[in-house]
C-alpha cells in the first residue's frame, strides 16, 4: 500500500507541475517528457486555419456592436504536448481546403499557450473539434479521427 501511495503522489505530482506550467504560459512538454525540438503538426501553419491566440478568440466566434453576425466555426484545441493532437492536422487542413469557398471558417487554438478559450467553452480534453456558432458549441466531433469522420461530422453540422 505504501509503494501505490508513493507512485500516486508522483503522478500527482507531474499532473500538478503540468498544470501550473500550462497557467503560466510555459511548454509543458518538458514536464511530460516529449520532445521539445520536434515541431508539432497543428502547431504549423495550415491553409485556410486561422491560427487564433486566446485574446482574440471571442473578437472572432462572438457576436459585437461592431460584428452583428459572425461565421460559423469549427474549432481545433490542441496542446504542443499532445501527440494525439498530431492526428488532427491533416484531416482538418484538407476539410478546412474544400470548404474555404463557403460561410463556415476554421480555426486552430493552442491550449498550451493559452487555456482560456476551452475554458469558456468547457473544454476539457485535446485534442478537441467543436463547431462554435454566435459564440456557443452546438456539437462536439467524437469518434476516430479520420478525414472522413470529420467531413461528415462538418457536413451534419452545418446543415443544422
Amino acid at each position: 500500500q505504501f509503494l501505490y501511495f508513493i507512485v500516486g503522489q508522483m503522478i500527482f505530482s507531474i499532473a500538478s507541475c503540468t498544470l501550473l506550467f500550462v497557467a503560466l504560459g510555459i511548454d509543458a512538454s518538458i514536464v511530460v517528457g516529449t520532445v521539445a525540438s520536434k515541431q508539432h503538426a497543428l502547431s504549423t501553419p495550415l491553409p485556410h486555419v486561422v491560427d487564433v491566440s486566446g485574446r482574440f478568440f471571442s473578437h472572432y466566434t462572438t457576436p459585437s456592436k461592431r460584428h452583428s453576425v459572425t461565421p460559423d466555426w469549427v474549432v481545433v484545441f490542441y496542446a504542443t504536448w499532445c501527440t494525439t493532437c498530431d492526428e488532427l492536422a491533416a484531416p482538418v487542413g484538407s476539410v478546412a481546403r474544400d470548404h474555404s469557398s463557403s460561410a463556415l471558417k476554421f480555426m486552430k487554438v493552442d491550449v498550451s499557450a493559452d487555456h482560456g478559450p476551452a475554458d469558456r467553452l468547457g473544454v476539457e480534453g485535446f485534442p478537441a473539434v467543436v463547431y462554435v456558432r454566435r459564440g456557443r458549441v452546438v456539437s462536439t466531433f467524437e469518434g476516430a479521427r479520420t478525414e472522413s469522420n470529420l467531413r461528415r461530422w462538418v457536413s451534419s453540422v452545418a446543415r443544422d
